[in-house]
């Protein structure tokens, strides 16, 4: 007799889902899920993910399944003061996994296809509590906190996001104030970095931001300042824990471009936030001491990404980013100074309203700080995408895709028997959805 196995995500959904009050449930979510092959056999090599982002462009370089599942419902709606209870999970599953990912595989160079999950959000928003400020939101909880992403990155540049609390869209002059205080535990290590002796310290994030500010015609800036400090215990501060803290600074531009739009965006992270302008989730991550050898003392970046529209049928989305770090101070590595350059472009011609044609071409160089040579790659991407309406950001999508990624990122990679996969032609199909 076959088991029958259930996970607890899916009974809780259930259990909403089939609750007298399910008519009032909010259903909202993210999914992406395909499947590929190349010229030399076998699955496409991917040369970023989620939580490295993508710098290349991500179009046909995602080699998992992903999904995020919302519900929310209204707790309470009463002379214009509101209480509503949020919730998030999401899973992972590697691409060309078992189609029951629950079966693990235990032979021996077999890979297991459980599928990882996490709950990502649960909170409660309560709104019109202060009769001076009905449209300000009072939260406490596990939140996506007013995140900021390139989406053909898959590159969150402003992220806090996790247990916090908070309150945001506070009418002050011109703009909106938000502020939120938010923590995490991180992994620090005692003495050396890379050594093995490892500490959890609890960091403090207290995320201060002014947005809605006018410049010029339709043209807004928002402001965004993070102080990140960690809060010892009496035993590490007895022990010398290193606690260092530090800021990550935001200025974001946007403003209508050709049709479409266009943002701006400058920031500088500094000592515990050393990294916060180099990587993906940035802002996520505080480190009150070097948890390596390469730790940036400061990062700068520049992006500036957003899409156009040039007539009926042709827009295109796009993205330029530089960032510069430099590394701890008497540190032994191989660049003191590393740098990025990050250049795609995904232009689409709109067959009709429901299909389209859609090219990616990227370019990314990077030195880190443990690099001996620059690292670069190329890419060139088709796509035949079919959608329910015209705009680069529509979706669902079922795309069929071919192409293929230049350079020496992918002509050092090995897999299999292939001698690097420059060059190899890749052919997939992919859906993406959002609702």
């Amino acid at each position: 007799m076959k088991k029958f196995r259930i996970s607890p995500v899916c009974a809780v959904v259930s259990c909403l889902l089939m609750s007298a009050n399910a008519a009032a449930v909010d259903f909202g979510g993210y999914a992406r899920a395909g499947l590929s092959t190349t010229s030399d056999g076998g699955e496409q090599v991917c040369y970023g993910s989620g939580a490295d982002g993508h710098y290349a462009g991500r179009l046909g370089d995602e080699c998992e399944t992903y999904i995020e599942l919302g519900l929310g419902q209204e707790l309470y709606n009463q002379d214009g003061k509101t209480f509503y209870f949020d919730t998030m999970f999401s899973a992972e599953t590697a691409q060309g996994a078992q189609f029951n990912d629950y079966q693990s595989i235990t032979e021996p160079g077999a890979v297991s296809s459980l599928s990882d999950w996490a709950l990502r959000q649960v909170n409660v928003q309560a709104k019109g509590l202060f009769e001076s400020q009905p449209q300000a939101n009072l939260w406490i909880g596990k939140r996506y906190y007013q995140r900021k992403d390139v989406h053909i990155l898959d590159l969150f540049y402003l992220n806090t996001s996790g247990y916090g609390a908070g309150i945001e869209n506070v009418k002050m002059g011109p703009g909106q104030l938000s502020f939120a205080w938010l923590n995490s535990d991180e992994t620090t290590y005692t003495g050396k970095p890379n050594s093995e002796a490892v500490n959890v310290v609890q960091m403090n994030k207290l995320d201060l931001r002014y947005a809605g500010i006018p410049l010029w015609k339709d043209a807004t800036l928002e402001l965004a300042a993070v102080y990140g400090v960690p809060d010892l215990t009496k035993v590490q501060e007895a022990a010398g824990e290193p606690d260092e803290d530090g800021i990550f600074l935001t200025a974001e531009i946007s403003h209508p471009l050709l049709d479409g739009t266009n943002t701006l965006v400058f920031q500088y992270g500094q000592d515990a936030f050393g990294e916060a302008a180099w990587r993906n989730a940035s802002g996520s991550k505080v480190a009150s001491a070097p948890t390596w050898q390469g730790t940036l003392e400061n990062s700068f970046r520049f992006i500036d990404y957003g899409t156009v529209k040039f007539t009926d049928q042709f827009d295109m989305a796009y993205s330029l980013l530089y960032a510069r770090g430099e590394t701890k101070s008497g540190v032994s590595v191989a660049e003191e100074n590393p740098d990025r350059l990050s250049v795609v472009v995904r232009p689409a011609y709109y067959w009709n309203d429901y299909m389209r044609t859609t090219v990616e071409l990227g370019f990314d160089q990077v030195k880190e700080s443990y690099h001996v040579e620059t690292q670069d790659i190329q890419k060139v991407v088709i796509a035949q995408e079919f959608t329910p309406g015209i705009g680069a950001m529509v979706r669902p999508t079922l795309r069929f895709y071919a192409g293929s990624f230049f350079g020496n990122v992918a002509e050092q990679h090995r897999v299999a028997n292939a001698d690097g996969s420059d060059g190899d032609i890749r052919i997939g199909a992919q859906l993406e959805a959002w609702w």
